[in-house]
């Protein structure tokens, strides 16, 4: 894998419960923000790794969001330093 070019911050909409539960929320979709390295973001979706999301306040090692759900994504380039 290349070492990613961007992190990003996606706004997007979650249908699932956050608690762990595994069932679809009946009141809507409950909207949420995740930052991370940028990994995947194409047509299917996108990918972020070492995810930070401060409503659960917990760290994930990789989240994919589908493209359908996505409301808004800012990319930031990352300057690494040399070798």
């Amino acid at each position: 894998m290349q070492r990613p070019t961007h992190a990003a911050v996606v706004w997007w909409d979650d249908a699932w419960d956050s608690h762990g539960s595994a069932t679809p929320k009946s009141d809507g979709p409950y909207p949420r923000v995740s930052s991370g390295l940028l990994i995947q973001d194409d047509e299917k979706g996108v990918c972020l790794a070492g995810t930070y999301d401060p409503p659960d306040k917990s760290i994930d090692g990789r989240t994919f969001i589908p493209r359908a759900v996505v409301q808004r994504l800012l990319r930031y380039k990352i300057q690494w330093g040399k070798k």
